[in-house]
């Protein structure tokens, strides 16, 4: 499914930004689930049918967090998240959601804007009402935790993240460099013929034949460019970092550069600037972390939901 929670006890968009910071409310004090009803049971129940459990892992007893991962341009996924969280609002008592993309210092996500709309305003959920936050959500104009906000009086969204994490930190215009390497690393081990053939495909304009047909002689090459062009997996800001390395170790590397004499001068900044990008990344699951645990102690006993990127869920499930 493309919502996938991972149960657990202990390209990136643009933060939004409210007008104006506002103070974080106390939320409703619901029912905690019984004590016999474990976290594995709970991301069980709330994923049957949608989702797909990852990991469990057993840390503090009154401490519960469901990560759920999304994919951030997926609005089926946004309406199995959507669902899920329902479920355990409804069964198990979750008031609070820690989302990715909004900043911790913007305090609760303001909903109250939607609920005074007549003929909306009333301080219970609405059939009328909710059916146009039901449409927002599956034409995508809003997101799992957003219609979270709109549809309940008591249920408190708030951010994750710092705008430090974010000033500065854009994904880069041109992410090539990684092949470029990687095309250069196996066109030097290619024999006369072979060279031939990649500079035939080139001046005909294939382009990408050419990248291709290079990097498919290298059985070390054709696995990395396998692994970095490969579109039904999201590949985690660390797994990114460590192809970087070593992708640039093997440039690197002192009897490849004595036996190729390959320049990589020109694509080093490409590099460099993916780097940064990931490497702000990973900074960022740390900082989410410790955000959400401060969350976390607000509702002892009581689920909290944790809404990030795919990149993310890895390294955060192994923080936490």
């Amino acid at each position: 499914a493309c919502a996938s929670p991972v149960a657990t006890t202990s390209s990136p968009p643009s933060p939004t930004s409210p007008p104006s910071p506002t103070a974080l409310p106390t939320p409703t004090s619901p029912p905690p689930p019984t004590a016999s009803v474990t976290v594995e049971a709970i991301a069980e129940e709330i994923t049957a049918g949608i989702g797909t459990v990852k990991q469990v892992s057993v840390g503090s007893p009154d401490e519960i967090i469901i990560i759920f991962e999304e994919n951030h341009l997926s609005p089926a996924g946004q309406i199995e998240i959507a669902t899920m969280m329902n479920r355990l609002y409804k069964n198990y008592g979750m008031r609070q959601v820690a989302l990715e993309g909004y900043f911790k210092e913007s305090g609760k996500l303001d909903a109250s804007w939607f609920q005074k709309l007549p003929p909306f305003a009333a301080k219970e959920p609405i059939r009328e009402r909710e059916d146009v936050i039901v449409q927002l959500l599956q034409d995508g104009e809003i997101s799992s935790s957003e219609m979270m906000a709109l549809t309940y009086n008591d249920m408190v969204v708030t951010g994750i993240e710092i705008p430090a994490e974010y000033n500065n930190v854009e994904y880069p215009d041109d992410d090539s460099a990684p092949i470029l390497y990687l095309y250069f690393i196996a066109y030097s081990g290619m024999t006369n013929d072979e060279m031939d053939k990649a500079n035939e495909l080139i001046n005909a304009g294939k382009s990408l034949e050419a990248v291709e047909f290079v990097v498919n002689k290298d059985e070390w090459t054709s696995k990395e460019y396998a692994l970095i062009t490969d579109n039904t997996k999201i590949i985690s800001a660390d797994e990114w970092l460590k192809i970087l390395d070593e992708i640039e170790a093997k440039a690197n590397d002192p009897l490849f550069v004595m036996q190729s004499k390959v320049d990589f001068s020109a694509y080093k900044p490409g590099m460099d600037n993916l780097r940064k990008f990931w490497e702000t990344a990973s900074q960022r699951s740390r900082t989410m972390v410790d955000n959400t645990l401060e969350i976390s102690e607000m509702s002892p006993n009581v689920p909290v939901a944790m809404v990030i990127g795919a990149a993310h869920t890895e390294l955060v499930a192994k923080l936490f």
